[in-house]
């Protein structure tokens, strides 16, 4: 497997990474159920024996980032996970001010929960648009 350091950080990543929405959630062509957690399991263990250390996840993506955390747990060295943050309220409307943040430091609290971690690599905005990428959520989210 070849690495690259992400341009501005010191993360070194494998040049292929693991995207897990299949894992959570029964998501590509005709699935009807998430696959087992042993699959689950099986997986991760076999993309980190392959040498890849780049995971993309999201607390969108059912029991992915537990499935993650669950599989992730004492790797290493420590893989580097990417999660994202909904800026949207449960009613579809764009969050600001308090609400924003507080919504953006729970969400974010729970996923290093479910992933079993103490830090987060990289965050990422679920399903960001004109609406909801303001100066305002750059600034909560540095």
């Amino acid at each position: 497997m070849q690495y690259r350091c992400l341009p501005g950080t010191e993360l070194r990543v494998s040049q292929l990474g693991l995207g897990t929405v299949q894992l959570g959630m029964p998501y590509g062509l005709g699935l009807l159920d998430p696959p087992a957690d042993e699959e689950c399991e099986r997986l991760l263990c076999r993309a980190l024996d392959l040498g890849i250390n780049y995971f993309d996840t999201a607390a969108a993506y059912g029991r992915s980032e537990e499935l993650l955390g669950q599989a992730l747990s004492g790797a290493h060295p420590e893989p580097v996970v990417a999660t994202k943050v909904g800026v949207r309220g449960d009613a579809g409307t764009a969050l600001t001010g308090v609400a924003l943040r507080d919504h953006i430091e729970s969400s974010l609290l729970r996923s290093l929960r479910r992933l079993r971690l103490d830090h987060l690599d990289l965050v990422q905005i679920h399903n960001g648009d004109a609406e909801t990428i303001t100066d305002e959520l750059l600034e909560i989210m540095d």
